[in-house]
């Protein structure tokens, strides 16, 4: 069967999950500071989490836990050569009993987690195949 055979039933483009807030895009100043080519979009589970700065942290910056998790994602995207990575970052989150399966104590202190993200690389949308990077939790698709 030819693919041309083959009809589309749905499409959710990366656009409209952009605009429904499922997915969040990165500045392009904080990203090409970290030295990262292309676009960059958080899943919004991972941007709340880990990019946004908890109530009762207030010395932290939305910026730079956003450029700590952009900066130790391009050194192991250095070292990668396919589409798709695992890596770590270490950031403080409060003691609330609300841990994920992919953090765990950093160096024995309860506030600083060891967190494990995935990035992976594909076409910007369905009609633009620019790379672009979606940094989700590992067993997100």
């Amino acid at each position: 069967m030819d693919l041309n055979d083959w009809k589309i039933i749905a499409s959710y483009t990366r656009m409209e999950a952009v605009a429904d807030g499922i997915q969040v895009p990165i500045s392009p100043d904080i990203v090409s500071e970290v030295g990262i080519k292309f676009p960059v979009f958080f899943i919004r589970r991972v941007y709340d989490k880990y990019v946004l700065v908890p109530f009762d942290m207030p010395d932290q910056s939305e910026n730079g836990r956003l450029w700590d998790i952009l900066y130790m994602f391009s050194l192991s995207a250095r070292r990668c050569s396919g589409a798709d990575l695992k890596f770590g970052f270490c950031c403080q989150l409060p003691d609330i009993g609300d841990w994920t399966k992919y953090e765990k104590v950093c160096e024995g202190n309860r506030l600083l987690r060891e967190v494990t993200l995935r990035a992976e690389i594909g076409p910007l949308d369905l009609d633009d195949p620019t790379p672009a990077i979606t940094i989700l939790l590992p067993d997100e698709d």
